[in-house]
């Protein structure tokens, strides 16, 4: 019965996990974005412009059943890293970093160099506003890998929420001389243009990405 019972719940949160991912944001939002055009495309993986405004589907149902669901299996498997990842990004996607931030800790303890998982954990804190912290982590994510460019362009926009202009720029070539190919590095020169001209006003983000 026990067994039964397990299948069952984990065919549920597959479920809803499909309808879940069909639905969810590309990128993460960042607190005081500019609303951006149109474009992105959570099913072809396309890239959302930079710093999207939080999107409805971000409190959706299906993301709050996942989440509830997601909880259930990691109290019944309280050893299993995927799923604990899962629940933290289903957590930052609903806006709950308080809880995303422990379970990305957690997570951490069985994959701690993972760059990608640190860099989401770190973006988590920068919305609590643990900015130092945030700016630790992905100080040591940049040293450790410096091709790591969300981790470069994050650093980038947690400074310029502590009014370093310096360091911001800093890691803003950073990013255009890492991958000056990329959509981030597009974003960085806009973000050295604003900055030259005065804009975006000092510590306002412009869009940290995940």
């Amino acid at each position: 019965m026990g067994r039964n019972y397990m299948a069952m719940g984990i065919l549920a949160i597959g479920l809803t996990f499909v309808l879940y991912v069909i639905a969810a944001p590309v990128e993460k939002p960042a607190p005081g974005a500019p609303a951006p055009p149109q474009g992105g495309n959570a099913a072809t993986g396309e890239e959302l412009p930079a710093g999207h405004p939080p999107t409805e589907q971000a409190a959706s149902p299906q993301l709050l059943k996942l989440i509830d669901s997601l909880i259930t299996v990691t109290k019944q498997n309280p050893n299993d890293p995927k799923v604990q990842l899962m629940l933290a990004n289903a957590q930052y996607d609903a806006k709950l970093f308080g809880d995303a931030v422990p379970n990305y800790r957690d997570y951490l303890k069985t994959d701690p160099k993972n760059p990608d998982v640190r860099t989401d954990m770190a973006t988590a804190m920068f919305e609590l506003g643990l900015v130092d912290e945030a700016i630790a982590v992905l100080q040591q994510v940049a040293k450790e890998f410096d091709d790591h460019v969300n981790a470069a362009y994050n650093l980038a926009m947690f400074y310029i929420s502590k009014r370093d202009r310096d360091s911001t720029r800093l890691w803003l070539q950073e990013v255009i001389t890492t991958a000056p190919n990329s959509p981030q590095a597009e974003r960085a020169k806009q973000v050295i243009e604003m900055l030259k001209s005065g804009h975006p006003p000092v510590g306002q983000s412009q869009g940290a990405t995940k």
